[in-house]
């Protein structure tokens, strides 16, 4: 069993991101097999932990926290961009981790470096326990909300880069899911998580499209080629521009198809009442046209907190933006102390126009493409991708064996909507897993069909339907987890030779505010 020492809700999310069964609190430490210590103890909690890693718990917690345990531990102050991976299994299909934050640097580090070369994660014993100790508090990292210029690698004769989320949240994630893999095989248990798909899938394939500026020619072909491929896209409708025609839309080019909002002025704004007036005015255009939004993408892949303030007030269920979070699992943003009630569904924030930008050919870009949808399938994490329609025409071969691809290794298909509905119900389920005479017994509240159990062990894994019932290890059908992707060293060179970005994202950014002020004029 894995238990949280506080109540820090960035934990709790993430935890609730990976489907585990965990238990709030330090009642009950003597029946856990491993501690997540999430703040630093009292006086009087001290040797409570000591007395659990002498038990032979793990113990999974910052280098901070882990020094007030014990003092022998002397972390220092570093500033760090991020953590490079290297072959331990903490870092099994995790990229680079992007902190952009202060950490604390043991001199017992053994694993990852940071980008001065200096190692950055302690993992080892502690008394007769197992430890992993992260240079970062997690709570710090994820509550950052920054966005900035990022350098992501691809075969081409120039940079691939999108303003995305200072910190990679997803990446943070799986180091921290991988953290609890180990620490659990090390005291003989699996890794019991809800799947990310629905049962019977191995992944998810997805796609999005910002109608932005676009034309209805383009819009027309963008549509001609789900249909040849045989998917349904999500569609986020600038309102303004294209409010004219979206009754001859719906019944055409989005007839059948995923319909939601991108925006009416094709900007986000710093404050609260703007972001609820603009979403208020989109929403009411789209349903007099005959359609439901729940959901949102704002523009330029944008985020801030008033944003999701006013997607709150309004009911959304969801929105995706890559500003705070990409590639990475359906999550809820933590807002005053507490999750959102809006989730976000993120997708991989490189499409079509960034790498023509880069002056990639046809070839580079499907092999950029098909390289991510191996990476996701690799974890069975979903794998949406998303694009405008004018590039869309622009690379029609490109696409379609993209979006082929992806459906042929993910084997299924959803919009965002769905899938963000899926998500919503599978937070919902809750159960807990122990052992009983020899045997693994799950314990749920209710039988879920629409979900599965998925138990990792020794590079093997096994779906079970999820209700409760016990399980024997060694009679369990198996099936080996997907190779794992090695880790593209000349991911790092890209990101040291980044200089020029910031004077190319001013340029950026000043077209864009050119723009803005041209149509706010008309």
């Amino acid at each position: 069993m894995i238990g949280l020492f506080g109540t820090d809700p960035y934990w709790q999310e993430l935890l609730r991101q990976e489907g585990i069964s965990f238990t709030v609190g330090t009642t009950e430490l003597a029946k856990l097999d491993v501690l997540i210590i999430d703040r630093i103890p009292s006086a009087s909690e001290l040797a409570q932990v000591r007395k659990f890693a002498d038990s032979g718990g793990g113990i999974l917690t910052d280098s901070l926290c882990a020094s007030a345990v014990w003092p022998q531990l002397r972390p220092r102050k570093q500033r760090s961009k991020y953590i490079v991976p290297d072959s331990s299994p903490l870092f099994r299909n995790v990229g680079i981790v992007d902190l952009n934050t202060d950490t604390w640097l043991l001199q017992q580090a053994n694993v990852g470096t940071t980008q001065n070369g200096i190692s950055a994660i302690s993992v080892g014993r502690i008394s007769r326990g197992w430890c992993v100790l992260l240079p970062f508090r997690l709570s710090t990292v994820l509550a950052a909300t920054g966005s900035k210029p990022r350098v992501f690698y691809a075969r081409t004769r120039k940079q691939v880069y999108e303003i995305v989320a200072t910190v990679g949240r997803g990446e943070v994630r799986r180091l921290i899911s991988n953290a609890l893999r180990f620490l659990l095989a090390e005291v003989g248990l699996p890794y019991v998580h809800i799947h990310y798909c629905r049962p019977g899938q191995s992944g998810v394939f997805g796609f999005r499209v910002d109608t932005d500026f676009d034309s209805l020619k383009n819009m027309q072909f963008t549509r001609k080629i789900a249909d040849e491929v045989g998917m349904h896209f999500s569609w986020y409708i600038n309102t303004k521009a294209h409010g004219q025609h979206l009754t001859h839309m719906r019944n055409s080019i989005l007839q059948g198809h995923d319909v939601q909002i991108h925006c009416y002025e094709h900007e986000l704004f710093p404050d609260y009442e703007n972001n609820l007036i603009q979403l208020k005015h989109a929403d009411s255009i789209l349903r007099k046209a005959g359609f439901r939004p729940i959901g949102a993408a704002a523009p330029y892949g944008e985020w801030n907190p008033e944003w999701n303030k006013a997607l709150s007030k309004l009911g959304f269920l969801y929105s995706s933006d890559f500003a705070l979070v990409y590639d990475d699992l359906p999550t809820r943003p933590v807002i005053d102390g507490k999750p959102s009630s809006v989730l976000q569904i993120p997708v991989h924030p490189i499409c079509l126009g960034r790498l023509a930008a880069s002056r990639a050919d046809s070839a580079e870009m499907i092999d950029y493409f098909k390289r991510y949808i191996e990476l996701q399938t690799s974890r069975f994490e979903p794998c949406f991708l998303y694009g405008h329609p004018a590039n869309i025409a622009r690379f029609p071969s490109v696409i379609e064996t993209v979006l082929k691809y992806g459906l042929l290794r993910c084997g299924s298909w959803s919009s965002l909507t769905d899938y963000a509905r899926w998500w919503q119900e599978r937070g919902k389920a809750e159960f807990r897993v122990g052992k009983q005479s020899g045997k693994f017994v799950l314990e749920t509240t209710r039988q879920k069909p629409e979900l599965e159990i998925m138990i990792e062990w020794q590079d093997r894994y096994r779906c079970l339907p999820f209700r409760s019932g016990s399980f024997d290890l060694d009679k369990l059908s198996w099936q080996p987890l997907p190779p794992r992707v090695a880790f593209n060293r000349r991911t790092v060179a890209a990101r040291r030779h980044d200089r020029g970005l910031i004077g190319k994202e001013i340029l950026r950014q000043l077209r864009k505010r050119i723009q803005i002020k041209g149509r706010h004029s008309k």
